[in-house]
């Protein structure tokens, strides 16, 4: 087996299950946004016509980039490849330090108080 590669029992299997799990997350994400009409385009948060907070936006406020990680957690599974883990946890330190405040910071200006009691009533992950 190649440095940096990992075989377990389940292994593929569970890469497919967490894959999957973080496509319906991202659809239902997808979905809330349509329904809405507001903008699904992380570039440009400040296009937002209305705060959701229905459907999976019940339970975190950033569900597409959630299943991002999700699916980036089952890929790493699916191939088997240790330095995939890093990508993951790039991927969740700049969504994390970087993204989503700046997402945050234009929702509060557009959406004011009721962003803030949204914030203070659902986790911004988990």
């Amino acid at each position: 087996m190649p440095v940096g590669q990992i075989s377990i029992p389940g292994q593929s299997s569970s890469g497919l299950m967490l894959f999957l799990i973080g496509l319906l997350i991202m659809l239902s994400a997808a979905f809330s946004m349509s329904r809405a009409q507001t903008t699904i385009n992380p570039l440009t948060p400040e296009r937002s016509k209305n705060l959701v907070t229905h459907g999976i936006f019940k339970r975190t406020r950033n569900p597409i980039y959630l299943a991002d990680a999700i699916i980036l957690i089952g890929m790493v599974f699916w191939f088997g490849q240790l330095l995939g883990i890093l990508v993951v946890a790039a991927f969740i330190w700049y969504t994390n330090r970087v993204q989503i405040p700046t997402e945050e910071r234009i929702l509060s200006t557009l959406f004011g108080e009721s962003y803030q009691t949204y914030c203070q009533n659902v986790p911004r992950w988990l």
